[in-house]
C-alpha cells in the first residue's frame, strides 16, 4: 500500500498511523482462504462478495462510472484486494483526498459515511472480495452520491510510483 495527502496539485506521501487516525483500516493479509478466512470470521465478517474487475467485464464502462464518482455508503466498506490494484480516493476528515494505492493482500475499511470513490491502474484489472460484519443485513448497499460529482478517468495518468 501506498498512500498520500493531495494539496492542490502536490501529493505528499502519509502512513498508516495517519489513515489510523482518519478511521481508515489497513491491514496486509495473505491471499490463501486458509489464512484469511478465519481472520475474517474471527473479526465477525463473513464474505459478501467477489468480484474481478478488468477489461475484460461487458459491463466495465458502467461499473466504473457507479464507483469513480464520489459517493458514500451507510456502512463501511470493506474491501479485501485478492489480485491486481487499484486506487481508493478517500476525503480526510478535513475534506482533503488521500490516494490509497491497494494491491494483493491489502485489506481496507472504509468509514461510513465518508466520500469516496476508486479506479483501476494502468493495469486495469482487480479481483477483490467485499466483506460485511457479521448479523448486519448488506443488501446492495445504498450509495449517495456527492452533489456535482462526475465519474474520475478510468485510467489514472501519472500516479506516483
Amino acid at each position: 500500500m501506498r498512500t498520500y495527502l493531495r494539496e492542490g496539485n502536490n501529493r505528499r506521501e502519509i502512513s498508516e498511523a495517519r489513515l489510523g487516525t482518519e478511521g481508515v483500516f489497513y491491514r496486509k493479509m495473505s491471499i490463501d482462504p486458509e489464512v484469511y478466512t478465519p481472520i475474517v470470521k474471527g473479526w465477525g465478517m463473513a464474505i459478501h462478495k467477489h468480484l474481478v474487475v478488468s477489461r475484460e467485464m461487458d459491463d466495465l464502462e458502467a461499473h466504473l462510472a457507479k464507483v469513480s464518482a464520489e459517493h458514500t455508503h451507510p456502512t463501511d466498506e470493506v474491501r479485501f484486494i485478492l489480485g491486481g490494484s487499484s486506487i481508493f480516493h478517500i476525503r480526510s476528515r478535513d475534506d482533503v483526498w488521500m490516494d490509497i494505492h491497494v494491491e494483493s493482500g491489502d485489506l481496507i475499511v472504509i468509514p461510513k459515511d465518508r466520500y469516496h470513490c476508486d479506479s483501476l491502474t494502468d493495469e486495469a484489472m482487480m479481483k477483490l472480495i467485499l466483506l460485511r460484519w457479521n448479523g448486519l443485513e448488506h443488501p446492495e448497499r445504498a450509495t449517495h452520491y456527492r452533489p456535482g460529482s462526475r465519474p474520475r478517468p478510468r485510467l489514472p495518468q501519472g500516479f506516483p510510483e
